[in-house]
């Protein structure tokens, strides 16, 4: 999910993106499906409510990496129907690292030291 909705934003792909947004409810209901199961046997077994419950974070954390999957996607879906032209390159991004030199980004997005 969280693949399909950088791949959407990167080949600004809008039926990707929608793919997304459209397993967003399943992982809802995996949560919701992992929370119910275990609760019952937290509920039949005392034993198993702390491992249990760690169980549920984790689960509640990756719906939560679904969501911001899916705003990812939203994203993408919005701009790239926004968008009129082409797309085209961001200008360097310039910086002073602590010595005084100047730090640019170049076209490949990796820093280089720029002498004065």
């Amino acid at each position: 999910m969280v693949r399909d909705a950088l791949n959407a934003v990167v080949r600004r792909d809008v039926d990707l993106a929608q793919k997304v947004l459209a397993s967003d409810d399943r992982v809802d209901h995996y949560r919701d499906q992992i929370f119910r199961e275990l609760l019952t046997y937290m509920m039949g077994d005392s034993s198993v409510v702390f491992p249990a419950f760690e169980l549920i974070l984790v689960a509640k954390n990756l719906e939560r990496i679904g969501d911001h999957a899916t705003n990812i996607a939203e994203e993408s879906s919005t701009s790239s129907r926004a968008r009129t032209s082409p797309p085209h390159r961001r200008p360097p991004l310039a910086a002073f690292s602590h010595e005084g030199q100047i730090m640019q980004r170049n076209p490949g997005f990796a820093l280089e030291i720029v002498t004065r």
